[in-house]
């Protein structure tokens, strides 16, 4: 995104003195897409990695005679190195502000002390306490060093040791638990909104998802679990596009990725007709008292995802929004409501002694999907659409060969459709590729 907006910032200086735009308009462009001067993270990783080993070089020489030290040697130690780490790092950011990766690479160095000291500081006084207990402590030290820095790094520890927290109590301890759920959700996505990180922001969502939907799987039904994840993966691309409006435009890559990767996989999933598929489709009878909430909770999400994709479906709604209006996006958008509304209707019991009716429907909604990608890919001569749309449809042909194909000939017959359409395909995205460099 840097290399990209230091591009945007030297071309706006051009485009200014060729009269294109005005100096308002560009300082407006330039605030938009600012330049960041900050961490470089191969570098960085290359530091935290050499101030890792050093310090566990540290702490193997010390442990050699850790048991015949005096507890206050071993208390002192711990948070001297604690202190040290981050009294280093503090030095650097005041005298060369400039070394990012230094001083990000010293404050982390200082997080693991801080986790290191949790679990020696336990061993001195023999202390037997819930394990996750640790992790949760670590966790928050971890974050509350990143909204005070703020950091990204310090962000990304404290969202795996929290996530980690989380799955412990919840697969160790077989506990409902939505406290490492609201910490993500409360501490980690806003500080990643906040510092306009893409990568934090994809650890969030992940986390997030993962944490809530492991815990509902763990303790009631996988079909709760696969019916929200197809809503909030089809909110996630609508929220995309209403991120290209925000302050933070750079989001919409993350929202979209995450959720149309969620979605592609949760619509092949469904074109199948097995007993996995009759599983995740079936609802739970008599569910506990306590899991209630989250039954109506599963059919609220469900009801808004199908609002949202009402509107978006919208002419005027699209317009005002400034939507991609391209007849292949409008098509997808429709296809998208009817793979949305067919699965409410699955859960209803519409198709109950009829399997093959919506996996059926799921197979024209994904191969449609497919089509029109590869449709959209070459009309804007867009070789990754054009190879993912290929992809998706050889996949689906190949899933149908195994469970529909049985003789020899429709099997020989399919070969001959794929190797077909890939040629076909091949051979128009790359007409399509000459006329545009004639006329360019």
């Amino acid at each position: 995104m840097s290399k990209h907006a230091a591009w945007l910032h030297a071309e706006l200086s051009q485009w200014m003195r060729d009269g294109l735009v005005d100096e308002t308009t560009a300082k407006a462009i330039a605030s938009r897409y600012p330049i960041n001067h900050g961490l470089s993270w191969g570098l960085f990783i290359l530091t935290a990695i050499g101030a890792i080993i050093f310090g566990l070089g540290i702490i193997l020489f010390l442990a050699n005679n850790w048991a015949g030290m005096p507890k206050s040697a071993k208390l002192f130690l711990v948070f001297a190195a604690l202190a040290l780490s981050h009294g280093i790092a503090l030095w650097l950011r005041r005298k060369r502000p400039h070394q990012l990766n230094l001083i990000e690479g010293f404050h982390l160095v200082g997080t693991m002390m801080f986790g290191s000291g949790i679990w020696l500081i336990a061993q001195i006084y023999n202390l037997s306490e819930h394990y996750p207990t640790a992790l949760l402590v670590w966790g928050l030290g971890a974050l509350a060093m990143a909204w005070a820095l703020p950091s990204v790094i310090q962000a990304l520890l404290a969202c795996i040791l929290i996530s980690v927290w989380g799955l412990s109590e919840t697969l160790d301890f077989q506990n409902v638990h939505l406290a490492s759920i609201a910490l993500v959700a409360i501490g980690i996505v806003p500080l990643a909104w906040n510092q306009r990180s893409r990568t934090l922001l994809l650890f969030g969502l992940v986390s997030l998802m993962g944490l809530s939907f492991i815990n509902i799987g763990n303790f009631l039904s996988y079909s709760i679990i696969f019916n929200l994840l197809f809503a909030v993966s089809l909110m996630l691309i609508a929220a995309a596009y209403l991120a290209q409006r925000t302050q933070f435009p750079g989001s919409d890559s993350v929202l979209r990725g995450v959720g149309v990767i969620i979605y592609g996989v949760s619509l092949f999933m469904l074109t199948f007709v097995n007993d996995f598929v009759s599983n995740i489709q079936r609802l739970p009878y008599n569910p506990d008292a306590s899991w209630q909430g989250i039954i109506t909770v599963q059919w609220a999400v469900l009801a808004l995802a199908v609002i949202i994709w009402c509107f978006m479906v919208l002419p005027p709604v699209i317009r005002k929004l400034r939507l991609d209006t391209a007849t292949t996006k409008t098509f997808q958008h429709y296809l998208v409501l009817a793979s949305l509304l067919t699965l409410i209707a699955h859960d209803l019991g519409w198709f109950d002694g009829q399997p093959y009716i919506p996996a059926i429907l799921y197979n024209v909604i994904l191969a449609s999907h497919s089509v029109l990608l590869i449709i959209r890919g070459t009309d804007n001569l867009h070789g990754k659409q054009v190879s993912l749309g290929c992809l998706m449809l050889v996949g689906l042909i190949m899933a149908r060969f195994n469970d529909m194909f049985d003789s020899l000939l429709l099997r020989a017959l399919a070969f001959v459709l794929i190797g077909t359409l890939l040629f076909i395909i091949g051979h128009y995205y790359s007409k399509s590729k000459m006329r545009g460099l004639n006329h360019a």
